[in-house]
């Protein structure tokens, strides 16, 4: 599923053709019984990975229990702002991902500086 919603996200018309497709199809069919959606009912989305679909609250509770939750994560978002220039969008933990505010940096004369902090590095 995850890789559907990248191929959406590139500018490839014919990937995001077929990947909107295929979407479609995967959200008109309940991921743990199989039941196919009606014209005019929607399925409700995995709240955490967002990549499967339920008919119901028993089939949602049913799928978690049965092993869904060893397959699940968070829908992929891209990096946004000062995560972007980080190497995989990892920024290392009390870092602010906006504004960078928190990140520890050597300057060309060895000195270390704290984005976010005054002068005196505080």
């Amino acid at each position: 599923m995850y890789c559907f919603d990248r191929a959406i996200d590139r500018d490839d018309s014919e990937a995001k053709s077929l990947a909107r497709e295929l979407l479609d199809v995967v959200s008109r069919q309940c991921a743990f019984c199989g039941r196919e959606a009606k014209d005019d009912e929607t399925f409700m989305k995995c709240g955490k990975c967002q990549a499967v679909h339920y008919c119901q609250k028993s089939c949602q509770v049913a799928a978690w229990k049965s092993g869904h939750k060893i397959n699940c994560t968070a829908k992929y978002k891209p990096p946004t702002g000062f995560a972007k220039l980080m190497p995989g969008g990892i920024l290392p933990p009390g870092v602010d991902p906006e504004t960078g505010a928190g990140l520890r940096i050597m300057l060309p004369d060895g000195t270390c500086h704290t984005i976010g902090s005054d002068a005196n590095g505080k």
